[in-house]
């Protein structure tokens, strides 16, 4: 579901592998392949970068924002999508030290005050990180993700789904 361009690699990949050399393999070893090309794409190599973690930290990050903005997220909406890919680019920097920090906190100040649900979900995202990986997250990492989660409030606000 995060990935679904390597996914889509690995079901191509198995198939060739099934056809050429006449085997059955099982379709879960499409998430294998996938996996694979998630953990290649890595800039730098952790132990804990690696794509089951990655996918396993996303969903629970989606999971999170999606008690905060009620449910109802649709996947295929272009705010979803933009979502999802800063989720993706914030796990990879969260697993690799490679987190954002900035010293403007106007921003996150303004967000504080005028999206507080959308901060709200930011926070949750944070309180689970420093409680999983008793890791601490920057401020301006926290106004990003407060401004995707705050683009899908007001995406199933407009849309009626609320």
């Amino acid at each position: 579901m995060y990935y679904p361009v390597e996914f889509s690699i690995g079901e191509y990949t198995l198939h060739q592998i099934n056809k050429f050399l006449g085997y059955s393999l099982p379709d879960q070893e499409a998430a294998n392949v996938a996996f694979h090309i998630i953990n290649a794409q890595s800039a730098e190599k952790n132990n804990d970068a690696d794509g089951m973690n990655f996918a396993q930290l996303i969903g629970k990050i989606v999971n999170i924002v999606q008690h905060t903005v009620g449910g109802g997220m649709v996947n295929d909406d272009i705010h979803y999508s933009r979502f999802i890919t800063h989720v993706k680019f914030f796990v990879e920097r969260f697993f690799t030290d490679n987190l954002l920090v900035g010293d403007d906190e106007t921003l996150f100040l303004h967000l504080q005050v005028k999206y507080s649900q959308a901060m709200e979900g930011a926070y949750r995202v944070e309180d689970y990180l420093l409680k999983t990986y008793n890791k601490v997250i920057s401020k301006e990492e926290l106004t990003y993700l407060a401004v995707h989660i705050h683009r899908l409030i007001s995406a199933k606000k407009f849309s009626g789904k609320d």
